[in-house]
């Protein structure tokens, strides 16, 4: 399928390993890399080295192991389909919890908005009270003087 090297250029252990902020330490046993203290790394550039390593990785097993070719790529695809879906999530999850915050400061300020409408409301309902309770007492005062005036008048009464 793929022929070693022809068309992937292939790059040195050691600058793939600096590219992951790993030391060469080809010395100890297994393989084994150690890691360097990479406090000054952005996010950005970690994930970059990470997907590009992956990328190797894979150009590696096609190269060497032609026969797991297929195999590797459907789990290539696999994983970008996945990451795809993490992502939409993870946009869809930011999403809501915007709408969440921006429903909770407009429910806050609806019941605010609520509250000083109701105080209102009961502060004209109180003087239209008090207008009341005043009236019929000026009423009830001018219709005394009429009933014990001399002159028979017809006082109508109020509802």
């Amino acid at each position: 399928m793929y022929s070693s090297g022809s068309e992937f250029p292939q790059r040195s252990p050691k600058r793939k390993l600096a590219s992951l902020g790993k030391e060469d330490t080809s010395g100890t046993s297994g393989g084994q890399h150690a890691k360097t203290p990479s406090a000054s790394k952005k996010p950005m550039e970690v994930a970059a080295a990470t997907a590009h390593s992956l990328t190797d990785e894979m150009r590696q097993i096609i190269c060497k192991i032609p026969h797991y070719a297929s195999t590797a790529i459907g789990l290539l695809d696999l994983y970008l389909c996945l990451w795809e879906c993490y992502v939409i999530h993870s946009a869809h999850r930011i999403r809501l919890e915007e709408e969440h915050r921006l429903l909770h400061k407009f429910t806050t300020w609806l019941e605010s908005e609520d509250q000083q409408r109701r105080q209102v409301c009961d502060n004209r309902e109180t003087l239209l009270w008090d207008r009341r309770q005043a009236y019929l007492a000026v009423h009830q005062g001018v219709l005394e003087v009429l009933q014990s005036s001399e002159r028979p008048c017809r006082v109508a009464e109020l509802p």
